[in-house]
């Protein structure tokens, strides 16, 4: 870019320095018009290579925001897996917690039903 930058000041400068002289003889208007057709030439150089940097930024900047947005995903996704143990260990502890009082529930049954009948009699039922 800077190149084409400097080769067509270049051009209009030496173009200028052909519109000192008298601009109506052929030989002048011959410079003249190629200095003009190399500015023309640098300019169009330079805004294409403008576009392709421009082009190649959008490009990294999208693939910065499609790394960061990846990563939201697989953070987002591990949450959602560290959640979803957190859960299944509340499920487990509840589930042993049942079963534990369905444990003494049966125990304080089974005493009362003592209490109730003599020891002899329940092993004759069962």
């Amino acid at each position: 870019m800077l190149q084409h930058h400097w080769l067509a000041q270049r051009a209009q400068a030496l173009a200028s320095d052909c519109t000192r002289l008298d601009t109506f003889l052929p030989e002048v208007q011959k410079s003249l018009n190629t200095f003009v057709r190399y500015q023309a030439l640098h300019e169009r150089l330079f805004k294409s290579a403008l576009h392709d940097l421009l082009k190649l930024r959008a490009e990294r900047r999208k693939e910065q925001i499609g790394f960061e947005s990846q990563k939201r995903a697989q953070a987002e996704e591990e949450r959602k897996a560290e959640t979803h143990q957190l859960k299944a260990g509340i499920l487990q502890t509840r589930l042993e917690r049942e079963k534990t009082t369905t444990f003494v529930k049966g125990a304080a049954a089974a005493e009362q039903l003592e209490r109730i009948f003599p020891p002899g009699m329940l092993q004759r039922a069962a």
